[in-house]
């Protein structure tokens, strides 16, 4: 066989699995759903804080125990897809609550889905507080149309973790139950996001002295940040990034630097700014330690053993933050790590080697999900 058709074949047989996949999932609805009761799905909408419409969808039973708002991760619509992968991770969970009595909306974030974009700074962190507040609000209303008003509660997921515990500490929305899921950080919101384009580098194959330029480089750019961060509404001045991370000569260490370099050149642009400037001064566990046992009955924090979103850098002491907090905090936070699960609650038996295989597993309709998740998330 000769080079090239061995390339060829290395690239097609991949593409072939995910293109069967992506159809089978994609007309593929289960018959029915065990023991639960009926339901019905309709289209709802809400006026942002800037009057842009968003729109989504809620799945009522006849008589709901209790209101669950899905707030999902970075750029996924209503059903949990994104414009590269469909999924319908969150449709399914939508279907599973609903069949057991509750009443669950979720929504098309900015610029995905039926929902626009306004000129704001998109993905701008205020934004999509007030997005999901606007949301809350409605569904509050819906709940005191109910002849019994029944409780809320939210069921965040990924950098959605974000944006729901700052909706909480920012404004008056209390809960029931706060999920959170997929998302764990040792740091401020913005290292770890930083943490992890070296983790996709890693993923990707780079080696360790690319990966080690890239991580003095994200440091030093960091520390930048922060201190433009501390200058309110002065951000004219961005991180001369060339001078941060060195030139290099080798062949693949220049690729894996561009592309870390390009990363970086996209978080201080103007369309990204505003978020930024906010990551880079949000604590997570800051802002847990805020809404836990004042807004929030109970916070369940469910993570994946595997899940490939997370930073391994971060996994050690971020756990052991959620431990501590969880032994200071009694019966209102648990921190459950799930055995074999990843980012989107599939069973798993490592973490993904790369991009590919993460998106050909995320496709794959013949992995189930984790019981021992739908478990810890009341399912």
């Amino acid at each position: 066989m000769n080079t090239r058709r061995a390339i060829f074949l290395t690239l097609l047989i991949p593409a072939a699995v995910y293109s069967v996949f992506y159809l089978f999932s994609r007309f593929y609805k289960p018959s029915s759903l065990p023991d639960g009761v009926s339901y019905r799905t309709t289209d709802f909408s809400v006026r942002g804080e800037d009057a842009v419409l968003i729109r989504g969808e809620v799945s009522s039973p006849a008589i709901p125990i209790e209101i669950l708002i899905f707030a999902a991760d970075e750029a996924l619509d209503r059903d949990w897809n994104s414009s590269a992968v469909s999924m319908n991770t969150g449709e399914k969970l939508a279907d599973l609550y609903a069949s057991r009595g509750r009443t669950v909306f979720r929504y098309d974030q900015r610029e995905t889905g039926e929902s626009v974009n306004s000129g704001r700074t998109h993905p701008d962190i205020s934004l999509l507080v007030e997005d999901l507040i606007v949301v809350y609000r409605f569904a509050v209303s819906r709940s005191k149309a109910e002849e019994k008003p029944v409780p809320i509660s939210i069921f965040a997921h990924g950098l959605g973790c974000t944006t729901a515990i700052t909706a909480m500490t920012e404004f008056e929305m209390p809960v029931k139950t706060l999920y959170l899921t997929g998302c764990l950080y040792s740091g401020t919101l913005l290292e770890d996001y930083g943490k992890r384009i070296i983790n996709k580098m890693e993923r990707s194959g780079a080696s360790t002295e690319a990966l080690r330029l890239a991580e003095l480089g994200l440091n030093a750019w960091l520390k930048q940040i922060v201190a433009l961060s501390d200058r309110a509404g002065n951000h004219d001045s961005a991180p001369d990034i060339d001078r941060l991370i060195p030139q290099v000569s080798n062949g693949m260490d220049e690729l894996d630097l561009k592309a870390f370099r390009k990363a970086l050149f996209y978080l201080q642009s103007p369309e990204k700014t505003g978020w930024t400037m906010q990551a880079a001064r949000i604590s997570f566990f800051s802002l847990l330690e805020k809404i836990r046992g004042r807004k929030a009955e109970a916070i369940v924090h469910i993570v994946g053993e595997f899940d490939e979103e997370i930073p391994l850098a971060s996994i050690i002491p971020a756990s052991k933050k959620a431990l501590e907090l969880e032994k200071r905090s009694g019966h209102g936070y648990r921190f459950l790590m799930i055995k074999r699960t990843n980012h989107f609650f599939q069973e798993a038996d490592g973490r993904a080697a790369g991009d590919i295989q993460i998106m050909i597993d995320r496709k794959n309709p013949f992995i189930g999900t984790s019981p021992e998740f739908l478990s810890a998330a009341g399912l």
